[in-house]
């Protein structure tokens, strides 16, 4: 650090002698601060942190009249590159040679022992040259450093600034000859800027204490009008004011800060009339040694502030009619041979504000301090600071920046309707500098699409900002264009014509989704999505514009209703979202299934990629389920939805919208970066891993839920993954962790996961919760189960009994679906996950059932219940088959040896506890596709409609009570096997098809005998329900 002051130089020590206050400018690679001594000394100082630099801003102002020259003081700084001419040095970093700035030989010459007095002449010509060109980089119109060497070798000198007289250009001409030794040296440089005369330009204004209006005072302070409390003015101080006369319009006085040009005196005198241009009352006299005009007042104020502050979030609609207002005013200006100079929100002020009717908002155009001809000024230049943020490159590039005209002009328009379409946002953010704004507009770079901003409005904006002016659009046109936009063709659908709107579903993340059914045309199931927050449109664009993808989301369009809001029809996922069914376990899918499931998702991400876009926010909870099937892989369909996150595949995005990344999920350079612009391909793949884990996990979520976000950001930056779930392919946790790698570059893709998924194949799906030998110990067969059933402990030996079930290779998975999907029931047998084994065998672990299955025990009359036992047994079997069937599940082969007797008493009915169990047969209601190979069909039990279907597709509810109707009859008959034992499957077959009934057994209570005719009435649809059955059983009392 450096101190610097009017002390002869010597040393200090940084918060001993001196402390640094608040921050002052940076500048290429200085930051500057004001200081504050801590001991010894009193006066003023600033703290210069530094490297190296050169040119204007090199040179510290201390006084400044700019109506007495030899009264202004200016000292030189930065001596960062300085060196002895007696002893030549050379720099050891000689990427810092200031190439804008220095002489030929210097470039030349890469070891830079070539400085002497005259290469220090040629850098005093480009600083004249920056003085009089309004502090312009020197070739500000090349961006590389290298290049501008190279120009400068090839001869290639600047311009003449407009304001240089020809004695001035002589002389710094004359700094730059080629030859060293003919440059002058700086004697004579200050010789012969004595004899220049000053130019006659009238570019500095008289002090405000002695100047008056050439229109002359139109009020008088306190006589005419009177000054009451300063508001917000954005540019000059700004009072409420009022008329101490009859007028009635509202007023405000602005008090300026120095001189209007004579452009702006101009416009306040002649162009004083249209109706979307401020109206000036005229100057006010005031012994205040103040200039001051009297405006009429905007009662809303700015169009930037309310904006910016959400005190106006007008739609598209609204916007275009403001712009269209701003036009109007601009081709005004534009035709009376002016132009404003300075179009941004800010200088808007709104007088009538409507969001959502465009016909009831009107707006002004004001502050008229840069207005100027419209054609490019040869001898004016009045110092003012030009807006770099909404300035056209080509006032950048000219020497002076007097390059203004109406085409710089639609630069700055399409700047202006930029920040509208971003709600009041500053183009480029407020952590760039003008430097680098002007080097990114130099360079050809142009804002990025608002989030908010209509598809249809941002091409129009883009035709404002092409690098060559006379390929922009002109004002004229572009209000022709805008005006033929029909942004009410957007709406497909009115609200209450073509569909209506029925009762709340629930709200999501500015979301709020409603039932809803077609009015005109009954098709399919539909909800209305109202979406609120402020990338409403923008997140609307991305439903409409992937809704032809298989698996997307299917969005029929935009629906008129309350134009603040938008309305989306889609169609209804009849399941709901796939975190939701397998944290309630309505769905537990299988290995196979959720391979299925990954494909069809990887499918969506790859549409979206090609469309070169990032999704933003995968998991499961974004994946819509609309057919489900646990066992069967071609009757799952799932579809990708929620694009609230979804942005173009840019790595320059920056996500200012707001709204809080999904720290779970999103990839460690999305968490990192704070700023959420590192969105790509590959941060997807990485959250796509995640939504894997979640799915594998049951519907987990990733890292628990009592972990804090700043935990979870803990962890990833510290490279920690999630844990292998349980019940995860070993194959599929490979893919998984390829998603999760810290550089994003080696990650999978889309299509490398989509082959990876596609070449696995699974020799055996089961995923092992637990290992033979390790967990369990499996014992003995149990007798007469044809080697499926075997008796286990648990290791170490505890309670419950348990039980291993050897299922058949073909059709393990399918069965098994059915016990994990229904294991919650306390009627139904609870299953414990399979069992990895050395055999490869598919093994499930159960609860053991200690008395066996009812059939055994009652034939064997180990058990012989009462009537009132029986009805209790019936009516546990009732329970567990209602809940089966709500969910649209048959079992397909009810009888008593399936089902298990866990206590049992003869008499007291509160002692008896059965489950079911064996669901081999089970399948969906609707369920038309059933291999034969799984399904040979109980001929004993099974419905007649059954019996007589080829393909045994007729399950429902009505074919279980029939067979539950069989069930019956076997308990009451003590277990006898219906149609006898003894008797061949074809010989019933034929008998039952011929009509034959069973007969009421011997010992049965005649009002139970009742209840099973009713089950097994031939006609499916006349049966009694199982809820029927169940109130049926409730009315019989024993006492």
């Amino acid at each position: 650090m450096a101190i610097q002051s009017k002390l002869e130089l010597k040393r200090y020590q940084f918060d001993i002698d001196v402390r640094k206050k608040h921050h002052i400018y940076g500048k290429n690679d200085k930051v500057i601060s004001f200081g504050e001594w801590i001991r010894e000394r009193t006066c003023s100082c600033i703290i210069v942190e530094m490297k190296t630099d050169i040119g204007c801003r090199n040179v510290l102002v201390f006084k400044l009249d700019p109506l007495q020259p030899k009264n202004s003081s200016v000292k030189i700084t930065d001596f960062g590159l300085a060196r002895s001419l007696k002893t030549p040095s050379k720099l050891e970093n000689l990427y810092i040679i200031p190439k804008r700035y220095c002489a030929l030989e210097i470039l030349r010459n890469n070891d830079q022992s070539s400085y002497t007095e005259k290469s220090d002449v040629y850098s005093m010509g480009v600083l004249m040259w920056e003085a009089l060109s309004n502090s312009e980089i020197p070739y500000s119109y090349i961006a590389d450093d290298n290049l501008v060497a190279r120009v400068k070798l090839d001869n290639e000198k600047l311009n003449q600034p407009p304001i240089c007289n020809p004695q001035l250009w002589s002389l710094i001409e004359s700094c730059w000859d080629d030859e060293p030794v003919w440059r002058p040296n700086f004697e004579q440089i200050i010789d012969r800027l004595t004899y220049i005369k000053p130019s006659k330009v009238s570019d500095v204004r008289p002090p405000i204490t002695s100047y008056e209006p050439s229109t002359g005072y139109t009020f008088k302070l306190n006589v005419d009008v009177a000054k009451n409390g300063l508001l917000d003015g954005r540019f000059r101080e700004t009072y409420e004011a009022q008329w101490l006369s009859e007028r009635t319009e509202s007023i405000v006085l602005i008090k300026m800060n120095e001189a209007p040009t004579k452009y702006e005196l101009l416009f306040y005198k002649e162009f004083n009339n249209h109706p979307h241009i401020i109206k000036t009352f005229g100057f006010v006299e005031n012994n205040l040694q103040s200039i001051m005009l009297l405006q009429e007042r905007a009662p809303h104020g700015h169009l930037q502030e309310l904006l910016k502050n959400n005190l106006f979030e007008p739609t598209s609609m609204v916007l275009v009619a403001i712009f269209l207002q701003i036009m109007d005013a601009m081709m005004y200006v534009i035709n009376q041979g002016m132009i404003h100079g300075d179009l941004r929100c800010s200088n808007i002020l709104v007088f009538q504000m409507d969001a959502s009717k465009p016909k009831e908002n009107f707006v002004k155009l004001t502050n008229f301090a840069l207005v100027r001809p419209n054609q490019p000024l040869l001898s004016e230049d009045r110092r003012l600071i030009i807006p770099v943020e909404y300035c056209a490159p080509e006032i950048l590039r000219s020497a002076g920046r007097l390059n203004y005209c109406e085409l710089s002009e639609v630069y700055s328009m399409g700047v202006l309707m930029w920040e509208a379409c971003s709600q009041g946002k500053l183009p480029y953010g407020s952590s760039i500098s003008n430097r680098e704004i002007r080097q990114k507009k130099l360079d050809g770079e142009i804002l990025p699409r608002p989030w908010m901003c209509d598809r249809r409005i941002w091409p129009n904006i883009k035709k404002c900002w092409n690098n060559k002016p006379q390929s922009r659009i002109k004002f004229k046109d572009m209000k022709i264009q805008l005006s033929n936009l029909d942004l009410e063709s957007q709406y497909q659908f009115k609200l209450g014509i073509d569909v209506k709107m029925n009762d709340r579903l629930h709200s999501r993340d500015g979301q709020i989704y409603y039932n809803a059914e077609w009015i005109r045309k009954n098709t399919s199931s539909i909800i209305l999505i109202l979406i609120n927050r402020e990338t409403a449109e923008h997140e609307a664009s991305f439903y409409l514009e992937l809704s032809s993808h298989k698996y997307i989301v299917h969005t029929f369009g935009l629906v008129k209703n309350d134009p603040r809001s938008t309305m989306l029809i889609q169609e209804r996922a009849p399941h709901g979202n796939l975190l939701k069914l397998l944290q309630s376990q309505q769905f537990k899918p299988s290995t196979k299934i959720l391979k299925i499931i990954f494909l069809q998702i990887i499918d969506a991400m790859i549409y979206i990629i090609d469309q070169d876009l990032i999704h933003g926010d995968l998991r499961c909870a974004s994946v819509l389920v609309f057919e489900m099937n646990p066992f069967e892989t071609t009757r799952n369909l799932v579809k990708l939805t929620n694009f609230s996150f979804t942005c173009r595949n840019d790595p320059s995005f920056k996500n200012d919208r707001q709204t809080l990344i999904s720290i779970r999920y999103a990839a460690p350079e999305i968490v990192q970066s704070r700023d959420q612009f590192n969105y790509s391909e590959f941060s997807d793949v990485y959250s796509m891993g995640v939504l894997m884990w979640e799915a594998c996990s049951q519907g987990k979520m990733p890292y628990g839920v009592d972990t804090y976000e700043s935990d979870i950001r803990r962890r990833k930056s510290n490279d920690e993954i999630l844990p292998m779930p349980n019940a995860c392919d070993e194959q599929l946790w490979e893919i998984i962790k390829g998603c999760w790698y810290i550089t994003p570059e080696i990650r999978h893709t889309f299509k490398y996961m989509k082959k990876l998924l596609s070449r696995i194949t699974f020799e055996s799906l089961e995923t092992c919760e637990y290992q033979l030998d390790v967990h369990v110990i499996k014992k003995n067969p149990l007798n007469g189960l044809n080697g499926r059933y075997y008796e286990a402990d648990w290791i170490p030996k505890r309670e419950p009994p348990i039980i291993l079930m050897i299922m058949n290779k073909e059709t393990s998975e399918c069965e098994a679906s059915w016990y994990f999907k229904l294991n919650v029931h306390k009627h139904i047998i609870h299953t414990y996950g399979f069992v990895r084994n050395n055999d490869r065998l598919p093994m499930l672990l159960q609860e053991r059932a200690i008395h066996g299955n009812l059939q055994i025990l009652l034939q064997r009359k180990r058990f012989q219940p009462s009537n009132k036992v029986l009805i209790t047994i019936f009516l546990q079997i009732l329970d567990a088959m209602m809940y089966i069937t709500d969910l649209d599940i048959a079992h397909g082969n009810l009888c008593c040896s399936n089902v298990l007797v866990f206590r049992m008493h003869p008499t007291n009915s509160t002692e008896n506890l059965v489950k079911l169990t064996d669901f081999s047969m089970a399948r969906t209601k609707d369920c038309s596709n059933v291999d034969v190979k799984q399904t040979t069909i109980s001929v004993r039990y099974c419905a007649p409609e059954i019996l007589k279907s080829a393909y045994q597709s007729n399950y429902f509810e009505a074919s279980d009570v029939y067979s539950f109707g069989v069930l019956m009859w076997e308990a009451c008959s003590h277990g006898t096997v219906p149609y006898g034992s003894d008797t061949s499957i074809d010989n019933i077959r034929q008998r039952r098809l011929n009509g034959e009934q069973l007969l009421p057994p011997d010992d049965c209570d005649a009002r139970i005998w009742t209840i099973i005719t009713q089950c097994l009435l031939i006609t499916p649809e006349i049966r009694d329900t199982m809820e029927q059955i169940q109130l049926e059983l409730l009315k019989i009392d024993y006492k």
